[in-house]
């Protein structure tokens, strides 16, 4: 079963009174009814980069950039497959599934239903994101790229890490899935046509529809999903410095997100009270409500009394609105990290390595040489002395007549 689309080329359109006009549309249903194929093609009219914003809000549409766009979804039993090449809707969809009229029904994948689903042979591409405090000795996001990343990731130093997407070779070598889980998203390179969109979706919802309990977590030394009801004491908060996300509604520039900062303090057992400063500016304080749902946790940004600077505070609060935002640490070792619950998993690192070693010599009560310092008081007491290593027995080196490696 296949769908088969037609598309009709989208030639002379009318301007519109906004920026977008309708250009075509079509539906296909396979015979037995049970795939449905959708498409509807439209034309965007956009303002250049460099011109100004009176410009755009006067220009008529021949002094606008056309962006011709299409719409294409699949639908197999209880799975839809939806491709938008405007990036900039994408998140409008996310914001409005299970919400919006018609869509109330619809639900993303959860996180680790499409981490199993695709995460085939070999590991190509991983975009990881700490899930601890943001320090300058460690990096908050990095991309690995490796023929076969699961052996080269390292088991201690990565294991504080959640991949946010990740692409994965197909196990008969023909194609390379891509996901991005928080995001319920799923890229397999370009389609040719219409039709050879429509194969595309249905084996990628095969692989959907796998039944993904007896599976392995993908990357077991990576992070991994928690429930919720284990995270406690909220100490941290902050948006996930993210160069992929696909922006808030302002444009695709999250940049601003930098300068917003979130003084944090635990408010019952999920939720955090935070005082909001932007630029070093106190804009003023939310109260982020946190509860468990089918994807991990919803996080519910609330203005508590009233703003200091309202135009700020609104924004933030759209940001913070957005799934795949933000980021909430835990005293118990877990984060809410783009609506899913993680946990650090700290695994064990055998090393078979040890050897016994003679300590004759050695003074295994005390850690570093030392020598006394008499104090104005006439008080005695004794501090490290690391020049004497080598020459005074301490844990550093034992007599100079026992041959030790140091």
């Amino acid at each position: 079963m296949k769908p088969a689309f037609g598309v009709k080329p989208a030639l002379g359109a009318k301007p519109a009174s906004d920026d977008r006009e309708h250009a075509d549309k079509g539906s296909v249903r396979e015979k037995s009814g049970s795939v449905i194929g959708r498409w509807a093609t439209y034309i965007q009219f956009k303002a250049p980069g460099w011109t100004t914003p009176a410009f755009a809000a006067s220009a008529s549409n021949d002094a606008l950039n056309r962006l011709h766009h299409i719409i294409a979804v699949v639908v197999t039993g209880r799975s839809v497959a939806v491709h938008l090449s405007d990036s900039s809707e994408r998140l409008v969809l996310e914001r409005q599934l299970g919400v919006s009229p018609g869509l109330e029904g619809l639900r993303p994948v959860s996180p680790a239903h499409l981490g199993r689903a695709f995460a085939l042979d070999n590991t190509r591409t991983l975009w990881l994101s700490s899930t601890m405090l943001s320090v300058a000795s460690r990096a908050d996001t990095k991309v690995l790229a490796g023929p076969d990343l699961d052996a080269a990731l390292d088991p201690l130093g990565d294991q504080t890490y959640a991949y946010t997407s990740a692409r994965w070779r197909s196990r008969d070598k023909s194609r390379t899935h891509g996901v991005t889980p928080r995001r319920s998203q799923v890229w397999t390179g370009p389609s040719s046509s219409l039709n050879a969109f429509g194969d595309t979706a249905l084996s990628t919802l095969k692989l959907l529809n796998t039944k993904t309990s007896k599976l392995n977590d993908p990357l077991p030394i990576l992070a991994r999903d928690a429930p919720l009801d284990d995270a406690k004491n909220a100490f941290d908060v902050g948006f996930i410095p993210d160069a992929a996300n696909d922006g808030d509604g302002d444009g695709d520039d999250v940049s601003w997100r930098e300068t917003v900062t979130f003084n944090t303090a635990p408010r019952g057992k999920h939720d955090a009270v935070v005082d909001v400063t932007v630029d070093g500016v106190d804009v003023g304080r939310l109260s982020l409500k946190v509860k468990a749902d089918r994807l991990g946790a919803k996080i519910t940004p609330v203005v508590l009394g009233s703003p200091k600077d309202e135009t700020l505070l609104k924004r933030v609060v759209a940001a913070c609105k957005q799934r795949s935002a933000l980021r909430i640490s835990y005293g118990t070792g877990h984060v809410i990290s783009g609506g899913t619950v993680l946990t650090a998993m700290l695994t064990d690192a055998p090393f078979d390595a040890w050897e016994p070693a003679d300590m004759a010599g050695f003074n295994r009560h005390k850690e570093k040489p030392t020598r006394a310092v008499t104090d104005e008081n006439g008080d005695t007491r004794y501090v490290a002395d690391l020049a004497k290593i080598g020459t005074q027995d301490s844990l550093f080196c034992g007599s100079p007549d026992v041959a030790v490696d140091r």
